[in-house]
């Protein structure tokens, strides 16, 4: 009797973790349209969101690519894979999303944390990045070029704790603040390194 409620007690332990963990998607994206799809998706999710871009061969991805949460799982964006996901070359300049000068070109919104890795923003006339974000934000190894906008052409940045790491920053125009604008009342760490202009 006391053997089988020992062994009750660790199986309902080992279920109640399980349930407890936060799991994770992964989106293998090689379109526009699978982009978008795949932030809608992450949005409405309580997991932790991978969206692996494959890298745009036949030219850009054109659109204005937005995720708006509420939840609290975190969201990666990883450019420079390979057809089917299998292998990633971290490059910005085989994964480009472009706006084609209308918009943002990609704008996160949400209670989260966000990591955006090896993609190129561009053309975009209201900034090339747009991110409102209640916890931390991470940019690393990414192009910004070609933007607009009145604060922040190349990108608009809102966070608890900012790293923009590895990234170039170049030819964005704004009203002020041409290449990024950093900061806001919940903003506590900004983090620069490596990153050329």
């Amino acid at each position: 009797m006391k053997r089988n409620l020992i062994a009750g007690i660790i199986v309902f332990l080992f279920f109640g973790l399980l349930n407890g963990m936060v799991e994770s998607a992964e989106y293998c994206v090689s379109s526009s349209l699978g982009i978008q799809n795949a932030l809608t998706l992450a949005a409405g999710s309580e997991e932790d969101d991978v969206i692996k871009i494959v890298q745009s061969t036949d030219g850009p991805y054109v659109g204005n690519f937005v995720y708006n949460s509420s939840n609290s799982g975190s969201l990666t964006i990883e450019g420079g894979y390979t057809t089917g996901c299998s292998s990633r070359v971290v490059n910005p300049a085989n994964t480009v999303l472009d706006a084609n000068g209308s918009g943002t070109v990609l704008q996160l919104n949400g209670a989260l944390d966000a990591f955006v890795d090896g993609i190129t923003l561009q053309n975009g006339s209201n900034s090339g990045l747009i991110a409102s974000l209640g916890r931390d934000f991470i940019l690393r190894n990414c192009k910004l070029q070609y933007n607009t906008g009145g604060n922040g052409g190349g990108a608009r940045l809102g966070a608890k704790k900012i790293d923009v790491l590895n990234n170039t920053i170049i030819l964005n125009e704004a009203n002020f603040w041409g290449g990024v604008a950093i900061g806001g009342s919940g903003t506590e760490i900004i983090t620069f390194a490596d990153n050329s202009s």
